[in-house]
């Protein structure tokens, strides 16, 4: 008597594998054709997702960049901007949004996994990060991706022992835990690091795939419907040209601009409390041990990274008696870090009292700032970056 029932059960189940089958190789085939006319734009889906970005690692002429605010706040040479037709043979994919600070951009790259082997990309490191003990916590609550923290959790990239340190640092924002009773439980048995949790963290990574397994797909039927919404303005092909960049000409022009700074930013960067107290700030900050994460992440992934580091705005420090020697344990710290890696940094140290660098929060790119980082982004996909410009 039960016969037609599970015949109807095992019907609509197979009709679900289908439906799901046909999405996700739609989808892919999709991300594929549009990925150089999606890689410009930042969406929520990209930033939170992983299939695009896998997509575009894969790509010979993207160069993926991950950051925070600047990528995203308006600017006339932004590099998504400025390499968007192609002109020196490729163009960026910028990955993040405000508040994506070294934790969370760990977890996006652990989300990509093998296929950063070997595979270039460009972090932009916000100075003012380092500026303070924590970063604010709704920073990195809204930019939590469950999915992404679960491919660092349960994928096998990355060591038990980075997982480890990664999981302590996790255990401190218990809002984005609520989302997840499995990823919590492998937290704790990570963190507890004896052989029976060990044990447990290990017998549930079968259910953390699972759980892992459904977010892909729903991160593919995403990007598929977003894809088919705005078809109609995207064109399959990204426009190309070919022109010579005049970097001199282009930075002096930006340069010769008024700049637009606003000094009375509403947020405070953590050094208008004086000297003593920044000094403090930037010694206590939990951002270098997030930081050092994350470059261990990108050493085990095999990844092939630049730091990019905006200067700080000398100029705007002096006003409150933080000065030079003050402020270069920002850049020895920063530098000690990439070294100790050997991961490719720019600082851009020269430019601390440059006024044209930096505009808006004291810790955004000024269209000239942006070239000179367009600059570097340049050299370092066609390996121009000279040994002394890797590590300054």
């Amino acid at each position: 008597m039960k016969t037609p029932h599970v015949a109807a059960s095992l019907i609509a189940l197979g009709i679900a594998t289908v439906v799901i089958c046909a999405g996700v190789i739609t989808g892919r085939f999709l991300q594929r054709r549009y990925i150089h006319v999606l890689a410009p734009i930042i969406f929520p889906q990209k930033n939170q997702g992983i299939a695009l970005q896998k997509v575009a690692f894969k790509q010979p002429d993207l160069l993926p960049i991950y950051g925070s605010s600047e990528l995203v706040k308006p600017s006339a040479n932004k590099a998504a901007d400025l390499f968007r037709s192609h002109p020196t043979g490729f163009s960026v994919f910028p990955v993040g949004k405000a508040g994506a600070a070294s934790l969370i951009i760990l977890q996006k790259l652990a989300g990509v996994g093998s296929d950063l082997r070997g595979k270039k990309l460009a972090i932009s490191l916000s100075p003012s990060w380092f500026f303070k003990e924590d970063v604010p916590i709704s920073y990195y609550n809204g930019n939590f991706s469950l999915l992404q923290a679960g491919e660092l959790i349960y994928g096998e990239q990355l060591s038990f022992s980075l997982k480890r340190a990664v999981a302590l640092r996790m255990l401190q924002y218990p809002e984005t835990l609520k989302k997840s009773v499995l990823l919590t439980f492998a937290l704790d048995q990570i963190v507890a690091n004896s052989s029976a949790s060990r044990a447990l963290y290990y017998l549930s990574m079968p259910l953390g795939k699972i759980e892992n397994g459904i977010l892909r797909v729903q991160d593919y039927f995403e990007m598929l419907f977003f894809l088919l919404k705005e078809r109609h303005a995207l064109q399959p092909r990204a426009e190309r040209s070919s022109s010579a960049m005049d970097w001199d000409n282009l930075i002096s022009r930006a340069a010769s601009q008024t700049r637009v700074h606003n000094d009375k930013d509403p947020e405070p960067i953590g050094v208008e409390m004086g000297q003593k107290e920044f000094a403090f700030g930037v010694r206590s900050a939990h951002e270098w041990t997030d930081f050092e994460l994350l470059l261990r992440g990108l050493h085990e992934l095999g990844a092939r990274p630049l730091l990019l580091s905006m200067p700080l705005d000398g100029r705007y420090f002096d006003r409150f008696g933080v000065w030079r020697q003050t402020r270069a344990l920002y850049y020895t710290s920063v530098r000690a870090l990439a070294e100790k890696y050997g991961v490719s940094l720019i600082d851009f140290e020269e430019h601390d009292q440059d006024e044209d660098f930096l505009a808006g929060h004291h810790d955004h790119l000024s269209d000239k700032g942006w070239l000179y980082f367009d600059k570097a982004l340049d050299d370092f996909f066609h390996d121009r970056l000279g040994s002394e410009q890797t590590i300054r």
